[in-house]
């Protein structure tokens, strides 16, 4: 009888195999997020690293992202800000310490919202996917994306999720992404692939582009009009 059922259920467990390879973000990332929670930095980082490894290349990577913002001298306590995959909140403390106030954080899951509202009550967080969300009613003078792009891997959908992005920025916003901004698009794992500033420029035609920064493993520029 045993052995009767195990042949029946077979063909169920070879699709739930089969389904585990396929890369689904918001189930991807619920699960890795839920694994290590807001306080370790492994869940949005590397995950091949240490803690403290990871804890040195992100705050290299504050230092990088702030002296790009001042370069453009912009005053946080008087703009409206959106962060597209704020994640455990690593950037949304650095924006609230930078005298942030209007600050709206999208992530693909809410995993971690109960702990980041608590933290930042002011604040506003909605579980949004951004390649089909876009902002209707409201305008953003600064939008960060990062360590997002690369986990959209469908061609298509990065697409969208510029045309959203465009879309949301006010005329004079400032866009800040990251990217690996290799010579040829190619795909690294499952969840993660390498894009060219190309793919960038086709989306942005009319915007100017900073020149590209070092950024951790990656490369961070500003998209501007």
């Amino acid at each position: 009888m045993a052995k009767i059922t195990k042949l029946l259920l077979k063909p169920l467990w070879d699709i739930k195999k089969r389904l585990s390879k396929i890369y689904i973000p918001k189930n991807y990332w619920k699960r890795r997020l839920q694994r290590f929670g807001t306080t370790s930095l492994k869940g949005v980082g590397n995950i091949v690293l240490s803690e403290e490894e990871n804890k040195e290349k992100y705050e290299e990577a504050k230092h990088t992202f702030l002296e790009l913002c001042d370069k453009f001298k912009i005053d946080f306590s008087n703009i409206t800000v959106l962060e597209i995959g704020c994640g455990t909140g690593f950037y949304t403390n650095i924006l609230q310490k930078c005298g942030c106030i209007n600050y709206t954080g999208l992530d693909i899951t809410s995993v971690l919202f109960p702990s980041l509202k608590k933290k930042y009550s002011n604040y506003r967080f909605l579980k949004r996917d951004i390649t089909k969300y876009r902002p209707e009613t409201k305008k953003y003078d600064l939008i960060v994306m990062i360590d997002v792009t690369q986990h959209i891997t469908n061609d298509l959908k990065f697409r969208r999720a510029m045309a959203n992005i465009r879309a949301a920025l006010n005329d004079n916003g400032i866009f800040i992404v990251t990217s690996w901004l290799s010579d040829t698009e190619k795909q690294r794992t499952k969840y993660e692939i390498e894009r060219t500033i190309e793919h960038f420029r086709s989306e942005f035609p009319d915007y100017q582009f900073t020149p590209k920064i070092k950024f951790r493993d990656k490369y961070i520029v500003a998209i501007h009009k």
